[in-house]
Formats: C-alpha cells, structure tokens, sequence
C-alpha cells in the first residue's frame, strides 16, 4: 500500500508542529517548508522520524522552487501566514502572494490544496482578515480540488498566539489589562480538534469544494478568557478593566504614532465567532474549555 504524502507549510508555527506530530503519528510522509536551516533541524529532532518526514529550506513568497519540492504529488496543507502578531507589511507578501505562487506550484502538479485561513475572513474588520479572504478567492479559483478551514482563536500547549502573550504579560507585570470591557466574545478551538479536522479533511476527498469555519463548542468573552488565565499563572495579578470608549481613545493615541499597530490591536479586538461552526460534522469529544486552558497555560 502506497505511504499517504502531504506537503506542509508553516510547519514550525504552533499549528503547524501540532499537525506534524498528528499526521506522522497516522504513518503519513510529510514534507515541510522551513525558512533556515535552524527551523529545519529543530523541527526534525522534535520529529525523530526520518523515514516520513523531511524538510526543503526556501522562501513561499519565492515561486522558483516550489514546483520542485512539491514533485512527489500529495496533498499541500497550507499553514504559513502573516498573522496580526506580524508586521501588517507581511500580510499582501505571505498571504496572498504566497498563496498565489503555492496554488500556481499546485495546478503544475495536479495537488489538492487544503488552505487554512481565519475566521477573521468571515467578517472582514481589517488588513488581515482582508489578506485572508483574499488568500481564499486565489484558491478558490485556482481550479484544484481544495477545501478552505476558517479555525476560531486557536488554544492549545506551546501556544504562542493572542492567549499565550496575554499569559505572559499577566505572568510578567502582574496586570492583567483587559480591553473593551472585557465584552468581546470569542469561540476558542483546542489546536488538537483543528489538527484533527484537518486529518479527516486530508482522508475524505468529499469535503472538496467547501468552506468550513471551525470553533469550540463554547462561546466566551474576553473579560472570562483573562479570568481563566490570571487563575492559570498562579499569581495574583490586579485586573485593569478600560471601557470601550477608553480603549478606543488609548487606540486613537497608539494609532498617531505606530498606525499599523493600532490596526492590529483593532482587528485582534473584533468577535470572533462561527455563523456555521462545522466542528459538529467531525464528530470529536466534547472539551471543558475551563479545563484546557488551565492546563494549557498554567505556570
């Protein structure tokens, strides 16, 4: 029986060392773009499977190449993004660029694509969830058989993310700030649940064609999520609630100087929750959400 390929972008991202570990785990040979030598070797070690896994130094927004690291066919799940914690200069460059070079390298080599986006791109608040939407129409009309995951605030061990630096500025200073009054809802997914939908997504060709949005059962607001972590970190830290109006003005004053900066904090400030949330159709357990992100980011 023929050894399932996929190739993997992003793959040293907090998403994309996750996936790593679930698709290897289910014998499928992966193949990884990394950027440096460092994140190669560092990925490889935590890896430890020579066999099914390797990976090619080089640039997704450098279109030579790519055809040729994609040459053993497979699936491409593409990972790699400028996130709002980038500079917003990187969005057009990563993704929507880089997606576009990603796609062209597919048609070439008769590749499905599983593209993982942002909910950010269901409702468009700023340059990110633009680039993303963006991202999406280039694989939509790329003609390859591709399914598109729209994954909610990601959580999970090893997290780097909005959750993770909010976890070490409560650790750190002993404030936790909490913007907006604490009112905005989110709908957080454990990085295990998107890996396994991913999975799933990579076993059954059915789901081509679609666009999933993907989040946790639970629907919670910013004001909780930073009660969970200030009890996580094991320190009593002094909550410091501003109300909308005076986030907005503490906005209007970063805007005047780092703009860029204020779009970024803006857009991380917007709902993020699923119209549609697809998670039901994987069929995965239920999480105490409590639970988890007391395990997660616990001291």
């Amino acid at each position: 029986m023929k050894t399932p390929r996929c190739f993997v972008t992003g793959g040293t991202g907090f998403v994309g060392r996750h996936l790593i570990r679930h698709l290897i785990s289910r014998e499928i040979a992966v193949s990884a773009l990394t950027r440096d030598q460092d994140q190669a070797s560092a990925l490889e070690s935590m890896v430890a499977r020579p066999g099914l896994f390797h990976t090619f130094n080089g640039d997704l927004c450098q279109a030579e190449g790519l055809q040729e690291w994609l040459r053993d066919g497979g699936t491409i799940i593409h990972l790699a993004a400028a996130t709002p914690a980038h500079p917003s200069s990187g969005y057009r460059r990563v993704n929507v660029e880089g997606t576009r070079h990603l796609c062209a390298a597919a048609q070439r080599c008769r590749a499905r694509f599983i593209h993982i986006s942002s909910l950010n791109a269901s409702r468009v608040t700023g340059a990110y969830g633009q680039s993303k939407l963006d991202s999406e129409d280039i694989v939509r009309q790329s003609g390859l058989d591709y399914c598109i995951l729209r994954p909610a605030l990601v959580y999970g061990p090893g997290d780097t993310g909005m959750l993770g630096r909010i976890s070490a500025a409560i650790r750190n200073t002993r404030l936790a700030i909490i913007p907006n009054g604490g009112q905005n809802r989110f709908q957080p997914i454990h990085v295990d649940d998107l890996c396994e939908a991913i999975l799933q997504v990579f076993a059954d060709p059915r789901l081509g064609g679609r666009i999933l949005e993907i989040a946790g059962e639970d629907i919670i607001t910013l004001g909780e999520l930073i009660g969970i972590l200030r009890q996580g970190t094991g320190r009593c830290s002094l909550p410091f609630i501003l109300s909308p109006s005076l986030t907005r003005a503490v906005l209007h004053c970063v805007g005047m100087f780092q703009p860029q900066t204020r779009c970024r904090l803006q857009e991380s400030l917007t709902d993020r929750v699923a119209a549609e949330n697809a998670l039901p159709e994987f069929g995965l357990a239920k999480r105490d959400l409590a639970q988890e992100l007391l395990r997660a980011y616990s001291s």
